[in-house]
């Protein structure tokens, strides 16, 4: 009979013990899901903004370590940004650069190939960089505006002849028809292929290129870097364009955002001693698109797929 008592008296021991086990693996499961569902969906949002790895995935070893080039000199222009007095009227800076502007110890890898191909691409650039505040507009409404709209084909005397989107997920798209662009890059969740062209003129070639842009946060700072995919020459009278590339970054402000453009281009000839005409026109351009945005991003609605690719992203203001 004791050795019955003993025997039950252990096996309460054991159970009790058992759902005291129970007992706080459930709780540590509460835990650990609280915990981990917040951190997947910061992580996964997280991991569509971060502000890391290259656009595009060159093998070419030039335009990897350009890349990589670029996107150092825009993560020092956005520290620039947080310190930055900017007058009421902006800032706005134009040089044209007649020798190649990336360095580094990259470079001495490079064959005597791509040596030339970057005197050639990096030979003559037009150098732009302006800042201006957009009261009353959020940072993430100023750049779904920059890259999702058409507005450089409303910009007045100096419209751009078309301008189209596609969106990740999108498939074939009426935008690769008659195109160039017979191999699309793929598109990541926060990328966004643009095509512009701007048909030849009386006194000017046309250009037909399509960018890839990228959408990013970094602490407070939104923005994105975009990038030349391919340019493309339907006929003699549109350039080559061997560089495009740069960065829109946008920080909020008690009374709206300040925007930091910068950019690198070479598209154009431009001869000796007309320097001066392109600085002034630059600055001018992007005066007016200062204006411009400030006028015309309050009354936007984003389509449909822009609403998509926005929602896609888990990402508000």
């Amino acid at each position: 009979m004791r050795r019955w008592i003993i025997i039950a008296n252990l096996v309460g021991l054991v159970l009790l013990g058992l759902l005291f086990a129970f007992a706080v693996l459930v709780e540590d499961e509460r835990e650990v899901d609280q915990v981990g569902l917040g951190a997947v969906t910061a992580s996964h949002q997280e991991d569509l903004l971060v502000a890391s790895g290259p656009l595009l995935n060159y093998e070419d070893p030039y335009l990897r370590g350009r890349g990589d080039w670029f996107r150092a000199r825009y993560a020092g222009l956005r520290q620039e940004l947080e310190k930055l007095e900017i007058p009421e009227e902006g800032l706005y800076e134009t040089r044209v650069l007649r020798s190649a502007v990336t360095e580094g110890p990259w470079l001495a890898t490079l064959s005597q190939e791509d040596q030339e191909r970057r005197k050639v691409a990096e030979g003559q650039v037009v150098e732009a960089r302006a800042v201006f505040t957009l009261p009353g507009i959020k940072p993430l409404a100023a750049l779904s505006f920059l890259i999702c709209s058409d507005f450089k084909a409303q910009i007045p005397g100096d419209a751009m002849d078309h301008i189209g989107q596609v969106f990740p997920g999108s498939g074939s798209s009426a935008e690769f028809e008659n195109s160039c662009l017979d191999e699309p890059p793929e598109l990541k969740p926060n990328q966004v292929l643009t095509h512009e062209v701007w048909k030849p003129g009386l006194l000017r070639k046309g250009t037909d290129v399509w960018f890839i842009n990228e959408l990013r946060r970094e602490g407070d700072c939104m923005f994105f870097i975009y990038r030349l995919v391919k340019s493309c020459q339907p006929s003699d009278s549109y350039n080559q364009v061997r560089l495009a590339t740069g960065q829109y970054a946008v920080v909020p402000t008690e009374s709206g955002c300040t925007v930091l453009l910068k950019s690198y281009y070479n598209g154009q000839a431009i001869p000796g001693g007309f320097d001066f005409v392109v600085r002034s026109r630059t600055n001018s351009f992007y005066k007016g698109i200062a204006k411009f945005l400030a006028e015309k991003i309050p009354a936007w609605q984003p389509s449909e797929s822009t609403r998509e690719w926005i929602k896609g992203m888990g990402i508000e203001d």
